[in-house]
């Protein structure tokens, strides 16, 4: 009786709070912030459940059905309960669709990936939860199978006025600061709805304030223009190119031909250290590039030049790196030293470091 509960939850639409009993979910849509948040809030519910669980990271669009139908029902080391999360579902399901039809398996037709996840789903494996995740999504029979087991949930961003409201609350207490209705509005016209946009925004104008203060209208005019037009992202692809004299040239155009802030600039090179530092840590754990740019939030013209980087530098290296730069912002903003001449030392120091290995 139980499993009909979940059954509720066929039609799309965002889902419930996560349950440790539910064995499959699939969650699709274009608000991304919200799927990871709501991934993240499984993993905490399956922990406090499970104790330590051990977690498995697919790409859909080039895993077989066999490996992630084997990785679920193989027992886990010490028999800890998994989490499997299959990227790109939509692709794994119809990657054999069309290929399929006519090869025969003792003596029937092969079963397609979206009908073995069927079957699967009709009797998962009790020590196991499969998270399924994509972007775009065709309901189906799997859904309504599903449903029985655990939940099909659908996140897009929201509307303008819902955009600013998550910025006032969810936000504003995911950083603990203050944020005035004028600059949520402002953030809104200038980024849009992604929530992961605006979240990345607002973790860098609540470091800047620090916990507790306010974000007003005028801080979201002085550093928020830059990320609407990528200007103060330029940076971050001028040193991870490797070569000292474009990045010194780039940053000096930025601060003395745009007039561009130290501050952002410092925190756009900072930004690419810690991104540079958490996808090496992941190549170096057996992540492919296509799940390390997903985990760390890599998009548009740069990621790969990133990517390249990151596989050539060692972690602790770059660790060291993302000390002395925190160090290096931290006396920017206390005033000590010259400021300018600090951020030029730095990011020639990153792009030399690049470019040596």
């Amino acid at each position: 009786m139980a499993k009909k509960k979940s059954g509720k939850r066929t039609k799309a639409g965002p889902p419930p709070a996560p349950d440790a009993s539910m064995r499959i979910i699939i969650l699709h849509g274009k608000d991304a912030l919200r799927i990871r948040d709501w991934s993240n809030q499984l993993i905490e519910v399956l922990n406090e459940r499970y104790g330590e669980i051990q977690r498995f990271d697919y790409d859909g669009a080039q895993t077989e059905p066999a490996v992630v139908l084997d990785e679920l029902r193989s027992y886990g080391l010490l028999q800890q309960h998994k989490l499997v999360v299959l990227e790109q579902a939509d692709q794994f399901l119809v990657a054999q669709d069309d290929d399929d039809d006519d090869i025969s398996v003792k003596g029937g037709r092969r079963k397609s990936s979206r009908q073995l996840m069927e079957a699967y789903a009709q009797k998962p494996a009790e020590d196991a939860t499969l998270l399924m995740r994509a972007e775009t999504w065709k309901p189906g029979k799997l859904d309504k199978i599903v449903a029985t087991v655990g939940i099909v949930g659908k996140f897009e961003p929201p509307n303008d006025g819902e955009a600013i409201d998550w910025i006032l609350n969810e936000g504003a207490t995911r950083y603990e600061v203050k944020v005035n209705k004028n600059a949520a509005e402002l953030l809104v016209e200038k980024l849009g709805c992604s929530l992961d946009r605006l979240n990345v925004e607002l973790a860098k104008l609540a470091s800047f304030v620090g916990p507790g203060k306010a974000i007003d209208r005028e801080l979201v005019v002085e550093m928020v223009g830059l990320s609407r037009e990528e200007e103060a992202w330029i940076i971050q692809d001028a040193i991870a190119s490797g070569n000292p004299l474009d990045a010194i040239v780039k940053l000096r155009e930025l601060l003395d031909v745009s007039r561009h802030s130290v501050v952002p600039l410092m925190w756009s090179v900072i930004d690419l250290i810690r991104k540079l530092h958490a996808s090496s840590v992941l190549m170096r754990q057996g992540m492919d590039d296509w799940t390390v740019a997903k985990q760390v939030g890599l998009w548009g013209d740069g990621k790969n030049t990133i990517l390249i980087a990151a596989k050539k530098l060692d972690p602790e290296q770059l660790a060291q790196l993302l000390r002395d730069a925190v160090q290096a912002d931290f006396k920017v903003k206390s005033g000590q030293g010259d400021s300018k001449r600090s951020l030029e030392v730095l990011a020639l120091r990153v792009a030399d470091t690049i470019g040596s290995t």
